[in-house]
């Protein structure tokens, strides 16, 4: 379950400024490296309960993370983290 599901797309290098994740990165003050990469952890989080898909999560999940590839690559990594995190509730 998630309260909210945002979708953006984009091709440059660092985030704009206005862009949804560079407004983010600003708001959040999260960490990124000189090519932009927001540092994110093997649950795809940048934050906790900020799960990052697509180039930002090219890092974690390859150079295909920002296609169709990489969304069923990030979608298989959540759901297996949703299962744990329902097993460990429970």
């Amino acid at each position: 379950d998630a309260d909210r599901v945002i979708l953006a797309t984009g091709f440059e290098k660092h985030a704009r400024p206005e862009s949804l994740l560079g407004r983010a990165i600003d708001a959040l003050h999260l960490r990124c490296d000189s090519d932009g990469h927001v540092f994110i952890n093997d649950a795809l989080e940048a934050l906790p309960g900020l799960h990052l898909l697509g180039r930002p999560a090219s890092l974690q999940l390859g150079p295909m993370a920002g296609n169709i590839k990489g969304a069923r690559l990030a979608g298989a990594r959540l759901a297996a983290i949703a299962k744990r995190g329902a097993r460990n509730a429970a």
